[in-house]
């Protein structure tokens, strides 16, 4: 509908977004306000992203029960990835993302143009709870979505992070340091098992 705000100085940009969602007859159900900031990232990474959607039931009860493969909030990389190298890390021993529940975080690597990515996105711990991570993808396509009601008149407000750099993953350590922080924690989480999976070939391993 419009850009509520728009901002930008030498070390952070934002613009807030007004989304209507539609329903039935033109008219809205859900009235947005999503919040994008963009920082230079922290160690190796290009740029951090945090991500904030304020989600307001403006015509009755609305039932968030979407599909997870597509619904929720996702990162998709150009299509010209190359689809045998695309990694996925995740912060649990012998993960299984189709069954997993509310992961801190899952990261990504993947070659475009000859040249290798890594994306790591961040889920709030004061986010729903049940969120599922779409994580498995070749061509790169990943998110979080949780199901959730929102009461007419009543907010539901979801925070992620992105963080993104040019070459591999960024150290575990750093990685969940940010968490820790971008989750508000005073103390720093211990450093997570991990497993790997490369999703051409569907296997994994932990580390």
């Amino acid at each position: 509908q419009k850009f509520a705000r728009k901002g930008a100085g030498k070390r952070q940009a934002s613009f807030v977004s007004v989304i209507h969602w539609n329903g039935p007859g033109g008219k809205p159900i859900l009235v947005e306000r999503r919040t994008m900031k963009f920082r230079p990232g922290p160690d190796s990474a290009m740029v951090m992203v945090d991500f904030t959607s304020s989600l307001k039931a403006v015509r009755g009860d609305v039932q968030l029960n979407g599909d997870p493969e597509h619904a929720g909030a996702q990162y998709r990389p150009a299509d010209e990835v190359v689809l045998e190298e695309t990694v996925y890390v995740f912060p649990k021993a012998e993960a299984d993302p189709k069954t997993d529940r509310d992961y801190p975080w899952v990261g990504e690597t993947y070659t475009l143009g000859g040249k290798r990515y890594s994306v790591v996105h961040m889920n709030h711990p004061a986010n729903t709870k049940g969120t599922i991570y779409s994580a498995y993808r070749d061509y790169g396509r990943f998110g979080a979505f949780a199901k959730a009601e929102v009461k007419k008149g009543e907010t539901l407000e979801l925070k992620y992070r992105y963080l993104v750099s040019a070459g591999e993953m960024p150290a575990i350590k750093a990685i969940q340091k940010n968490w820790d922080e971008f989750a508000g924690k005073e103390s720093h989480s211990p450093v997570p098992e991990t497993t790997v999976k490369n999703a051409a070939d569907k296997k994994a391993k932990s580390k």
